[in-house]
Parts: structure tokens; sequence; C-alpha cells
């Protein structure tokens, strides 16, 4: 299950670093393993998404250096692995497991932000759309598969630890292993976003109003997208959005244009605000579309009004209504909502120090204070917390088990990349 990340724990995610390709950013070539190049905007792209993978906030040209150069070893050896895996015949990759194992990367992606409007807004504002997100991960995806079956095919066994092993870890590192089990919190939440009011909806229902109009009589659909649309990747290829199909559009953008014909014009509304889509072909299930998109503007008044909104659903709760029933009746966050509001289980010891302050004190049935967030109000509810607890020392025995396996299953590959790399030519770049 997705986890919707707080406002407190969200990592910013620099797009134009972590989704943009190598041909967005610098090209220069840093290693050449056979035929395959690895440039300075890949070894970039990888290095962005290490240090929001791992929290780093040390951004001196020394540690960027060190990491960088730790990075592009591996990117060689997975290079090695790639050329390798590619040469085995036995190897096949389906188009499921690669679909598979994409959506997982943009779930991940997801996690980062505070619900589905500020990504997809954050994927506009890089000139991106879902669907060249995920062609942007498909390829690495197929890589990262072919890889995993390659090594299982090579070394075709999990490494055994042995119960010495584990003594002679646990012996000689005992004074710093942790020995406790951090607390966690199961959250629930009530999210009120901000939202254009009546007035700010009127004046954008007469503009496209005047919008259709000005293509009934006549005027180019590309020209209306150029000079009207605010998404700013389409509009300046006059709204073509390309050959689409279920997966790349949001679902209720589907789910009101599934049964559009060739030449069709229809208005939709989604989280990111109304749609003017033009249906210009249909191939199957693919969709060839184009489409101007107008974002309502969220006034001062707007605002006031869902601080209201979420000042009365906290009345009510003070009162005794129940948590799960004010959310489907009052939260904006659709991909909780169902689930009656639940965002996750979350560690004590990772989250921030604003956070528990809006916990501290509260137990499991209780909720928190409203909280002003920068799409929004929100109001958290425990569902459960665990307390934090000391570990057995079987508890601690078998945690090391865990990674001296991982240890060992790193080694082994790293003694399988050593010896490939004796037929591969491999050339790094100063």
């Amino acid at each position: 299950m997705r986890k919707h990340l707080l406002f407190f724990l969200i990592i910013p995610i620099l797009f134009q670093f972590i989704l943009l390709g190598a041909e967005t950013l610098n090209d220069r070539i840093e290693a050449v393993v056979e035929n395959e190049v690895i440039t300075s905007g890949e070894l970039q792209t990888q290095l962005f998404t290490y240090y929001l993978q791992n929290r780093i906030t040390d951004t001196t040209k020394t540690t960027r250096d060190s990491i960088a150069n730790i990075i592009l070893q591996q990117m060689i050896n997975d290079k090695v692995i790639k050329v390798k895996a590619e040469e085995d015949t036995t190897i096949t990759v389906d188009n499921s497991e690669v679909e598979s194992e994409v959506e997982k990367n943009i779930e991940k992606i997801k996690e980062n932000y505070p619900d589905d409007t500020t990504f997809f807004k954050a994927l506009q504002q890089e000139g991106l759309t879902l669907s060249k997100l995920k062609q942007r991960y498909r390829t690495k995806a197929r890589e990262q598969i072919l890889a995993r079956k390659f090594f299982q095919n090579k070394i075709g066994y999990i490494p055994e630890v042995t119960q010495s092993e584990i003594d002679s870890f646990y012996n000689a590192n005992k004074d710093s292993i942790p020995d406790h089990l951090p607390g966690e919190y199961t959250l629930s939440h009530i999210y009120i976003v901000y939202k254009p009011g009546k007035h700010s909806l009127s004046l954008l229902e007469n503009k496209v109003k005047s919008i259709l109009k000005q293509y009934a009589d006549g005027v180019s659909f590309s020209k209306l997208a150029r000079k009207y649309s605010e998404d700013t990747l389409s509009s300046s290829h006059g709204g073509v959005l390309g050959k689409l199909t279920k997966s790349d559009m949001l679902p209720e953008i589907y789910s009101q244009i599934s049964d559009m014909g060739e030449g069709e014009i229809r208005v939709v509304q989604s989280r990111l605000g109304y749609h003017i889509v033009l249906c210009t072909g249909r191939d199957g299930d693919k969709y060839v579309l184009s489409h101007i998109l107008l974002v309502p503007k969220v006034t001062r008044a707007d605002s006031l009004e869902m601080q209201r909104t979420a000042e009365k659903v906290y009345k009510l709760l003070q009162k005794g209504k129940p948590f799960k029933e004010l959310v489907k009746k009052y939260s904006d966050d659709i991909t909780t909502k169902d689930k009656d509001g639940l965002i996750g289980t979350f560690e004590e010891a990772k989250m921030s120090p604003q956070l528990l302050q809006y916990l501290k004190g509260l137990k499991t049935g209780d909720f928190t204070r409203i909280i002003n967030t920068p799409n929004g109000f929100e109001i958290l509810y425990i569902d459960a917390y665990k307390p934090g607890k000391r570990l057995s020392e079987d508890e601690i025995r078998n945690s090391i088990r865990a990674i001296l396996s991982q240890m060992k299953q790193q080694e082994a590959l790293n003694k399988l990349v050593d010896r490939l790399k004796k037929d591969v030519y491999i050339r790094v770049y100063d």
C-alpha cells in the first residue's frame, strides 16, 4: 500500500535532476562499457536520486565528488552486467514485468508528495506528463529485471549464514548494534486542500465557454491551446498529448473520455482543473488526444473558506463525530478517502520534531489540532501507537542474519562482476 507521506516528512523532489534525461543535462561522456555509454547527465540523475533517497544534506564539492565516484563505479558494474545479460539468450523479460517495475518506481516518487494533485502539478512544472515519466523509467526497469535474472542464473543460490558468523559479528559489534525497536504510529487524516470557490469556478466556466465558441467559429484547436492552455509542456505543441492508453491518464479523466470518438471534443474535470479534450484518433485501446488545461485560481477568500471548513470538522470531532465518517464527507485526498483516511505507519524515530510536537501527549483514538500545510489543512488521527521496545538477543541475532545474508549476496555479485570485467572493454574518462 502506498504510504501517503505527511507534509513534515516530505523531501522536496528535484525533478530537473531525477527525472529529466541526459539530453537536458551535460552530455559529456563519463565512461564507456563496450558499446554502452554513461554520460554526465545520467550520472547526475543517479547522484541526485541518491541524495534524496538517503536524505543527504551535505552538498559540498568534496562529498559530492566522493559519492559521484562511487555511483559511477556502480553504474559501470551495472553496464557490465547488462552487456553480459543481453548475451544470455536464456533470459527473457516480459513487458508485464517491466510495467510492474515502472509502477513501483512511480509510487516511490509519489510517496514524496502529500497528495496526487501536488505530484501532477510538479510534473507539469517540469514539463512532464505521467506517460513521459513512465517512459523514462521503462529502459531502466528492463535493465534492473535483466540484471536480477542474470545474477540468479549465475549464482543460483542464496549464500548461507552460519551461526558462528552471527556470533562473531555480534561479539565484535554488540556495543554499536541497536538493541531498541523504535515506536510506530499508524495514522489517518482528513485533508482539506485549497480549492477555488463558486466565483472562481464561475469565471473559469465562462472562459471554457468562450474557448469552445471560438473553436466552433473556426479557430484551430492548436492555436487555442497555445493561447490558453496552462499545461506548459503540451501548449507549445498545440495541446498535443500524443497516443495514450488508460494507464497514461488520471483515472477521473479516463472515466470521462473512454467512449470518445475521433473528432469529438469534450470538457472534463480532474484534480488539476478543467480539460477541453479533443480526440483526433482511436487505435484500439489507444487514444490520440490534445487538450487545453485551465487551472482554477484560489483566492484569499477561497482559502479562508477552506479554513472555516477545517475548523468546522475539528469542532465536529470534538463533539464525538466518528473520524471515518468525516473523512468520507470532507477529506479531499482521493488516494486515502476510500481507506478511511489511512496514510500509513511511520517510525517515530524518523518523524520530524514538528510532527512529533503535534502528536505529543496523544494516544490511540485521539486526533491532532488543525495543521496548516502549504496545500491546505490537515487533521491527523492516531489509529494505533506501538511503543518502542528493547529487542531480545534472539531478535538481534535474526536481524544480524539478514544483514550478513545481504552482505554475502553483494559480495557474490561483486566477485561475479570482477570476473565479467576481464572480458569487457571499459574506459573511464577524466
